[in-house]
């Protein structure tokens, strides 16, 4: 049952850190694109 847990747990912990990193390169892409609006905006 331990092996079951821990290898559940390192599961859990990897799909949590696939999602975090996703979320983090949308909110970096999305400031991009902000960024790049507002200097069209100003040309």
């Amino acid at each position: 049952m331990c092996a079951i847990r821990m290898m559940a747990s390192a599961i859990a912990a990897s799909s949590g850190s696939l999602v975090m990193s996703r979320t983090k390169a949308r909110s970096i892409f999305n400031l991009s694109i902000g960024k790049r609006r507002r200097y069209a905006r100003l040309e």
